[in-house]
C-alpha cells in the first residue's frame, strides 16, 4: 500500500552498504537459512537500520531472481547440498517489479491524492516490469489470484479497511 506494509511496485537498486551490514548482523547471530532482511535508511544519519528479516519467501522475490539472483533457487540448491552454478556481484539497478493487483488500489489511491507526478505514472506503466503472479507461460496462478481478489475486497470493506 502507498504509505506502509509491502511494496506493491518497487525498482532494483544495488546497495553495497546495506547489503553488508546485513550480511556481517547474519554472520554474528549464526543466522543460516532463507533470510529476506528488511532494512531502510535512517535520514538522520544516512545509516541502514533493520526492520526485520524473514525467514520465508515472497512474491517480491522475482524481482531479484529478475536480476540474477534467484533466492528461491538458490535455497533449493542448498537443501540439496548443492552450489549454485553462476554467482553475481553485482545485480542490475533499473529492474521493476509489480504485485499485480495490490498496485492497482496503490496506483488509484496515489491519483486521487495527486502525489504522483507524470513520470512516476509514466514509469508505472512501463513493459517489462517483472510481475508478481502474471506469466504467459503460467497463467494459473494469476486466474487463481484473479479469482479471489473480490471476495478479498468485499472483505476488506466490510471490516472497514483501508486498502
Amino acid at each position: 500500500m502507498p504509505d506502509f506494509g509491502c511494496g506493491s511496485f518497487c525498482k532494483s537498486m544495488w546497495r553495497p552498504d546495506a547489503a553488508e551490514t546485513t550480511l556481517q548482523l547474519l554472520r554474528e547471530i549464526g543466522y543460516y537459512g532463507f533470510a529476506e532482511p528488511e532494512l531502510k535508511r535512517d535520514p538522520r544519519d544516512g545509516q541502514y537500520k533493520l526492520l526485520e528479516i524473514n525467514a520465508r519467501t515472497t512474491l517480491q522475490n522475482r524481482l531479484p531472481a529478475a536480476c540474477g539472483v534467484d533466492i528461491e533457487y538458490i535455497a533449493y540448491l542448498d537443501c540439496l547440498g548443492r552450489k549454485p552454478e553462476t554467482s553475481i556481484t553485482r545485480p542490475p539497478d533499473g529492474v521493476l517489479w509489480v504485485d499485480d493487483f495490490a498496485d492497482q488500489v496503490s496506483f488509484l489511491m496515489h491519483l486521487k491524492r495527486r502525489d504522483m507526478n507524470a513520470g512516476e505514472i509514466m514509469l508505472s506503466l512501463k513493459w517489462g516490469k517483472v510481475h508478481s503472479v502474471a506469466a504467459w507461460d503460467d497463467p494459473l496462478p494469476f486466474i487463481v489470484r484473479a479469482s479471489s481478489a473480490p471476495m478479498v475486497a468485499l472483505k476488506r470493506l466490510l471490516r472497514k479497511e483501508h486498502f
